[in-house]
């Protein structure tokens, strides 16, 4: 599969805007038997460090 959060979409701000991963694009993930990762974030800095990166589920 490929990457979930990378589009071809211009944002406002003329970068581009990630689409959301859904419980189906996990769904096709786990059917390929690709693993993918979650981490919990406690706070909102830790939150966007790991969105940075580009895990595709928080917690």
């Amino acid at each position: 599969m490929t990457n979930a959060r990378s589009t071809d979409e211009a944002s406002v701000y003329g970068t581009v805007r990630p689409t959301r991963v859904r419980i189906p694009h996990l769904q096709a993930l786990k059917e390929s038997h690709e693993p993918w990762p979650m981490l919990t974030a406690y706070d909102q800095y830790t939150a966007a460090i790991f969105d940075q990166a580009g895990i595709p589920v928080l917690l």
